[in-house]
């Protein structure tokens, strides 16, 4: 019961995964068929580079439903990391912001305890305001033990770092 009208309510997510599965590249990485396309229970026990492009090229919503996937493949990887096996390994994302997911507060929490490092990068915390869970995440991204800013910050946003910094301004007459 209520299947039709789920499937129904469905529609958009159907059109992105249809999208999807037009690019044929995609296709092969999420159809399964080459088994080991993107094994990440052997790229973390071998300590393999993976670089993965979520071709921007195709759109953003299908671009960014591809990072999504491959976040999430990953996480299902970390999670399982059996507790002989957890050698460093870190997870670099470019342009993070894109893919801003309640799983990056995972990353930032649980990571660690597998062995596992994350480095995110964003143009600035202020793309951290556009919805609820991205300014959510941005409390998470400010609790980071390492952040590295370069130049062309703004105030506001170099304000943060002062005072998270423990910077104070004085001035003696």
């Amino acid at each position: 019961p209520g299947a039709e009208k789920m499937f129904d309510q469905a529609r958009g997510l159907r059109n992105l995964v249809n999208r999807l599965m037009l690019d044929p590249r995609i296709k092969r990485v999420l159809s399964g068929r080459d088994k080991g396309i993107i094994n990440f229970d052997q790229i973390l026990l071998n300590n393999e580079i993976t670089v993965i492009n979520t071709a921007l090229e195709i759109g953003s919503a299908p671009s960014t439903a591809l990072g999504l996937f491959i976040q999430l493949s990953l996480k299902t990887a970390i999670l399982r990391r059996p507790e002989g096996a957890r050698s460093l390994h870190v997870v670099s994302i470019n342009e993070a912001s894109q893919y801003m997911h309640p799983m990056y507060e995972d990353m930032f929490a649980l990571y660690r305890q597998y062995g596992v490092a994350c480095v995110i990068a964003i143009q600035s915390l202020s793309q951290m305001d556009k919805t609820n869970v991205t300014k959510y995440l941005k409390g998470v991204i400010k609790g980071a033990g390492t952040h590295i800013v370069f130049g062309r910050a703004g105030d506001e946003e170099m304000k943060v770092y002062s005072d998270q910094g423990g910077l104070k301004d004085v001035n003696i007459i």
